[in-house]
């Protein structure tokens, strides 16, 4: 008996081990919690997770690699990539680290003291090199303009709210950044160097539209936009449990993308006044908690990371998904 009880605790170790292999060996291992789209290189594309590490495409989402492991069973908070495809990544303990080379080798950066748990990374590509912003769980936007190496602080007006989201406003001059809180957003018309708060609502999520002027996305379950550059909000429905966003800015005007954790991913062509279901081929009560634009690749191509099932892309905008393999 007690050979067969030995042999039974055996085979279910060998079988959770399998099991564990295969679902480590793709994003899906742990819930995927960030996307960035590699601007020097069409088709690549990277997602952080939560207990994973990053992990890499090169073919548009079908096929995924790990290119680094966490440190400890902890998520990835921020991904970005700039110009030149260098790799930027920020993890649970609060360390930055970057890539060079596409995630086959990382190096860690030192954001400056005091230290803070970077929780938001954005990059402006207009600038030479490309500005790197990090927000942090302080309430602090740190800026660098030399790849890292050194880095400016300040934190006048953002409250001490941690900064969970910034966007770059590209349709206004170099230095105009928006940062998304618990407290409210706020935006930046030097760089990050002082913040004016445009309003208290509560968001985890920003985007700025690019094709619409003046107008910007916040989500935190609710759905919200602005079209006049933050002067005004208002609420979007049907849109509930919104948990990303995401502009294709190819469009003219541009198609906007919620992922939500009811139907999965909704998408507007008349900046956000109608919705319609986006979400063939996406497990309908999925969680979408991210999505990215690759808007190099011709068409452009959607990703969607789902909670627990891995990261589903569509090159028809949003008509039809298809799963990782």
């Amino acid at each position: 008996m007690r050979v067969f009880a030995a042999a039974v605790v055996l085979g279910i170790l060998i079988a959770e081990t399998a099991v564990a292999a295969g679902i480590w060996a793709k994003p899906g291992a742990g819930m995927i919690f960030v996307l960035a789209v590699d601007p020097s290189k069409p088709g690549r594309v990277y997602a952080g997770t939560a207990r994973g590490g990053i992990f890499q495409s090169a073919d548009q989402g079908k096929m995924w690699h790990r290119v680094t492991r966490a440190r400890r069973p902890a998520r990835i908070q921020a991904v970005v990539v700039d110009g030149a495809g260098t790799v930027y990544a920020s993890d649970a303990d609060g360390r930055v680290m970057s890539s060079t080379s596409a995630g086959a080798t990382w190096g860690i950066l030192d954001v400056g003291a005091p230290p803070a748990q970077v929780t938001s990374l954005a990059i402006d590509p207009r600038t030479t090199p490309d500005t790197l912003y990090a927000g942090t769980a302080t309430g602090e936007v740190r800026r660098s303009a030399d790849g890292g190496r050194t880095w400016r602080a300040s934190g006048e007006g953002l409250e001490g709210q941690a900064v969970l989201a910034l966007a770059i406003d590209r349709r206004r001059h170099r230095g105009v950044v928006w940062a998304g809180t618990l407290g409210g957003i706020f935006r930046s018309a030097d760089g990050g160097a002082r913040w004016t708060k445009l309003t208290s609502l509560a968001v985890r999520e920003l985007v700025v539209d690019r094709t619409r002027r003046g107008t910007v996305f916040g989500a935190n379950g609710a759905l919200f936009r602005s079209k006049d550059s933050g002067a005004t909000w208002r609420r979007l429905a049907p849109i509930r449990f919104a948990l990303s966003l995401a502009v294709d800015s190819t469009e003219r005007p541009g198609a906007v993308y919620v992922g939500t954790s009811y139907e999965s991913i909704m998408k507007s062509i008349d900046g956000g006044d109608t919705w319609a279901a986006a979400n063939e081929g996406v497990p309908r009560l999925g969680e979408v908690v991210e999505l990215a634009v690759d808007t190099r690749t011709k068409p452009s191509t959607l990703y969607a990371a789902t909670s627990a099932l891995g990261v589903h892309h569509s090159t028809d905008g949003g008509i039809s998904w298809r799963p990782d393999e």
